[in-house]
């Protein structure tokens, strides 16, 4: 039988020597892409490595922007930064929400989520 489905291609390339960490207990490939969010225009938010967000434009999947543990404001009530990512997502109330092992964080958004049907 024939094949009618599009052929799959490589949209976004990642590689664990792109993160300057070392993965979840030694493995470097233990988050890699492992959550993806998709905002309103269409930028997709990809967990890249453990410790940052990759924003990539959703018509080539070149890199928009970058979030980073590092770029995170601690809080007098939490003075040190969490040290890995572990989801991703946009709230229907304006804000990105990003989960550690041990934390929920939020980011006030510019852009919402995409819309689901």
């Amino acid at each position: 039988a024939e094949n009618d489905a599009d052929e799959v291609t490589v949209f976004y390339e990642m590689t664990s020597v792109d993160c300057k960490d070392n993965g979840v207990d030694g493995d470097p490939y233990s988050s890699i892409g492992s959550k993806l969010a998709v905002d309103e225009k269409g930028t997709l938010y990809l967990i890249a490595c453990p410790s940052s967000v990759t924003l990539l434009d959703k018509e080539d999947g070149h890199v928009v922007g970058t979030l980073t543990l590092d770029n995170l404001q601690k809080s007098e009530k939490h003075p040190t930064a969490p040290s890995i990512f572990t989801s991703i997502s946009f709230g229907e109330d304006g804000y990105l929400y990003m989960t550690s092992p041990t934390e929920l964080m939020r980011v006030k958004s510019r852009v919402g989520g995409m819309a689901l049907p």
